[in-house]
């Protein structure tokens, strides 16, 4: 009884010996999707000739390249998603898509985004909210960005614009990559009523 008792017990060794490990999950890096076709055209002349996207400011979790997300309606508990990273953290992913919107909208005009020559308006901002909200039980969630944008004439130094833009985008499908991409649109709604309003206030 002993010996079969022994040899049953290093079969079950054995065999678990023999059992593949579970795969390592990997790191997933996302971008936001280009800006291909910006709802406005803004006019050339209120930009003048050279405008100035400044990386944008953020504190705490917003500074870092963890996708973030909140099970709560109201968004007041963040969590940051496991292996799920942005290629670069928000206030630089918003900085280059503003900019790359901008170029868009204004082809005439010179858009950097490092400080180069002497710009004729600078547009700086906060990351505010940069978030997946997916309250429990309610399907794929929500891309939700809270973003304070301000349009500055460089040659007085005066605001011209400060605004917060929220857009909330429904998730369309499961995976990262769905949400990924409507984070995407929901930076896009902002950046097609931003570059709107920062014309309006130039223009005045």
């Amino acid at each position: 009884m002993k010996r079969s008792l022994l040899i049953a017990a290093l079969l079950v060794v054995q065999a678990a010996g023999c059992a593949k490990a579970p795969p390592v999950p990997v790191d997933k890096f996302y971008r936001l999707p280009e800006p291909k076709a910006l709802k406005v055209e803004a006019e050339a002349s209120p930009w003048g000739k050279l405008v100035y996207v400044t990386a944008l400011q953020a504190t705490g979790l917003h500074t870092e390249r963890a996708m973030l997300f909140s099970e709560d309606a109201h968004g007041v508990s963040l969590s940051r998603y496991h292996y799920h990273h942005w290629v670069d953290g928000p206030p630089r992913l918003v900085q280059d898509y503003l900019a790359a919107s901008l170029r868009r909208a204004v082809p005439s005009v010179l858009v950097l985004t490092e400080p180069d020559g002497r710009p004729d308006v600078t547009i700086s901002g906060k990351i505010k909210r940069f978030e997946h909200q997916v309250p429990r039980g309610k399907g794929n969630g929500k891309a939700v960005v809270v973003l304070e944008l301000r349009v500055i004439r460089s040659r007085s130094g005066d605001p011209l614009l400060v605004r917060d833009y929220r857009a909330a985008v429904d998730v369309s499908g499961v995976g990262m990559t769905s949400t990924a991409n409507a984070f995407g649109a929901a930076v896009a709604n902002v950046m097609t009523r931003f570059i709107a309003d920062a014309g309006a206030a130039l223009a005045r």
